[in-house]
């Protein structure tokens, strides 16, 4: 505690010393300014909705600090990858290792036996510096969900090291080269992966936003500053400095607080806080008002322990919201990001820098202790995942009986959600008279409805993108998808039947994770008319093509996810209550009470019919789990609206 105290008085108190000569506070300021950034977007994400940069600011730090060391070493022929490696391990593995073995006893307490197998895959994917290929493949980084992942943040120390695998062989290789040409390389490196990266923003976001090609470029941008300052050229006019440094910190600040998970990312407009990176790097060193304020006691000291306040935020906010359904108290985020200074600061102590002491600690007892905890992760990654999550020992056996008819999921015909232009299932493909429309609820919906069709040798095809709310005739990233999937199916005359189903409420008002039993209001009305209208032009158009068209409204939401409820369920299972009657009504008010101005031709299935009773929507019925997670259904329950349908459509 006493150390606790001495450094907090010393934000206020002590002038910042550094014994480096090339040290730079104002990159510490920076590095408060961004870590400070990221955190409160994970707190707060509906007011800092543009925190996400934070980890632009990084990249453009850690590019221009390691390409500045490994320019000087190339310069002196002192350069060696041992050295350059056995730097990033000191630097990154301790405090990250540190981390995994706290937050193990948290998992295996808290978290479910499916989030447990999930976090195990997770484990495994930091220890091998593939975090950003996994989470990648499972989740969108704006997702709800992300907020319950407590290494996703691990992603962007997966990105910088696959970009530190090879970055210093590739200088090597070219370092004999003129300067000309090893900075046309490097600049045709960054332009085109910024153009991957405008290009995936729109087509393939997931993938542009996780993957290193399309963040290269920002790391480069820090590289190019090394090499400028490599000539030793500085503005001297005071004034041109003043006006680019405040320039800088303007770009960053209007990033952080205009920008949103509706900007797409990275991108052109990730230029911007970019290039205000740049020139605080460029210019930071001089006697500025802005440069003074990144110099500031409180920024550099908070720039100091960025790398372990990065750690340790995402897993406390995890674990907190998976304990909480009542909503994120305000008062309760200010509480975890006090603890996760305190956390930081011990672990800045304690670890960060006596490993980065070579005389502290010897270059074999690191790299020695580096593979022994690589070995143990590994191991504890794969006894999870085998294990399914360990969730033999965490339920009893009706749970688990309960929690594996909440994941049955069996074998479908691959060519439901097949490529149009697969010709394996070319036959099936021109036969097909169903179709299911509308986002990863419709996906579920297609397989039981599918199955249920197979049986009448009837063909179903499913159109289902996860993550896209009703997008037909706006202009939005869904919208190509869209408008490519309405006109194939309008054009296919031998197509007769269109269910369309989407997760409408939570595009018209918000996410309700996190918030229930608050009543989520997180969308512009704007916004949230114009989803209205492009959902009932939707049913307009197809029913004018002459489709019959089924809409499948929303089925209720839960108030945890399935399996909580399970686990804290350990007796009576056969019923289990979700969210209330009373709350469904209002959430679901909007689109009832607007029904009738679809086309009187569409026939509307709602399932809260069958899921509630006059006080509560369930979760589960009869002993049958009628959710796999928070809002989509299971197999069983799927099953069951499917043959609401049929039977409506067979009379």
């Amino acid at each position: 505690m006493q150390k606790i105290f001495q450094f907090v008085t010393s934000l206020f108190l002590n002038p910042i010393q550094n014994n480096s000569l090339a040290y730079r506070p104002d990159i510490d300021g920076l590095r408060a300014i961004a870590v400070l950034s990221v955190i409160f977007f994970h707190a707060f994400p509906t007011i800092i909705t543009g925190g996400f940069i934070g980890v632009d600011i990084f990249f453009v730090i850690s590019g221009y600090l390691i390409t500045s060391i490994i320019v000087k070493e190339l310069n002196n022929d002192s350069f060696s990858i041992i050295n350059f490696y056995e730097r990033r391990v000191r630097r990154i593995l301790p405090a990250l290792y540190l981390l995994l073995l706290l937050c193990l006893p948290f998992v295996y307490i808290l978290l479910s036996p499916g989030d447990i197998k999930e976090f195990s895959g997770s484990i495994i994917s930091v220890a091998t510096f593939t975090s950003n290929i996994l989470f990648y493949k499972i989740i969108s980084y704006f997702n709800a969900d992300a907020e319950l992942k407590p290494l996703l943040h691990t992603w962007s120390l997966a990105v910088e090291e696959q970009f530190y695998l090879l970055f210093p062989i590739l200088l090597i290789f070219i370092w004999k080269l003129k300067r000309f040409w090893i900075l046309a390389i490097l600049t045709a490196i960054a332009g085109m992966s910024l153009g991957f990266a405008e290009w995936g923003a729109n087509h393939n976001a997931r993938a542009a936003f996780f993957l290193p090609h399309t963040r290269m470029w920002e790391l480069l941008s820090g590289a190019f500053v090394a090499f400028y300052f490599e000539k030793e050229l500085f503005h001297k006019h005071k004034f041109i400095r003043e006006i680019l440094t405040f320039v800088g910190l303007s770009l960053i600040f209007t990033s952080v607080l205009i920008f949103n998970e509706k900007v797409p990312y990275p991108s052109f407009f990730t230029l911007i806080p970019i290039l205000g990176t740049v020139l605080i790097l460029l210019f930071g060193q001089s006697n500025t008002i802005s440069a003074n304020f990144l110099r500031s006691k409180l920024l550099v000291s908070i720039g100091l322990i960025s790398y372990s306040l990065y750690l340790y935020h995402q897993p406390i906010f995890a674990f907190y919201r998976y304990t909480v359904t009542d909503g994120t108290n305000i008062f309760a985020m200010l509480l975890l990001i006090s603890l996760t200074f305190i956390l930081a600061f011990l672990s800045w102590t304690y670890i960060e820098q006596p490993f980065r002491n070579k005389h502290v600690f010897k270059r074999k007892t690191v790299f020695n202790l580096a593979a022994l905890f690589t070995i143990l992760f590994l191991a504890i990654g794969l006894l999870g995942y085998k294990t399914s999550g360990f969730k033999k020992l965490k339920m009893n056996e009706k749970q688990l009986q309960l929690f594996d008819k909440a994941n049955y999921n069996p074998p479908h015909n691959p060519c439901l959600s097949a490529d149009l232009k697969d010709k394996r299932c070319a036959n099936y493909l021109d036969n097909v008279t169903w179709v299911v429309f509308g986002d990863s609820h419709a996906g579920g919906l297609a397989q039981a409805l599918g199955d249920a069709l197979a049986i009448k040798s009837v063909n179903l095809l499913s159109f289902s993108s996860g993550g896209c709310k009703p997008s037909y005739g706006v202009v939005n990233r869904c919208a190509d998808w869209t408008n490519n999937s309405v006109n194939y199916i309008v054009n296919n005359k031998k197509i007769k039947y269109v269910v369309i189903t989407y997760r409408i409420n939570r595009w018209l008002f918000g996410e309700h994770r996190g918030k229930y039993p608050e009543l989520p209001n997180d969308v512009t009305e704007d916004d949230r008319q114009a989803t209205w209208n492009s959902y009932v032009k939707l049913a307009k158009y197809f029913v004018s093509s002459g489709k019959k068209v089924i809409i499948v409204l929303q089925a209720p939401e839960l108030p945890k996810r399935i399996v909580y409820l399970i686990g804290d369920n350990k007796k009576s299972l056969q019923d289990i209550n979700g969210v209330t009657k009373k709350w469904w009504d209002a959430r679901s008010l909007f689109v009832k009470s607007r029904l009738y101005q679809l086309p009187k031709e569409v026939t509307i299935i709602d399932p809260s019919k069958q899921f509630c009773d006059a006080n509560y929507c369930k979760a589960v019925i009869n002993g049958v789990p009628l959710y796999h997670d928070y809002d989509h259904m299971s197999y069983l329950g799927n099953e069951q609206v499917a043959n609401d349908i049929l039977n409506i459509i067979d009379k």
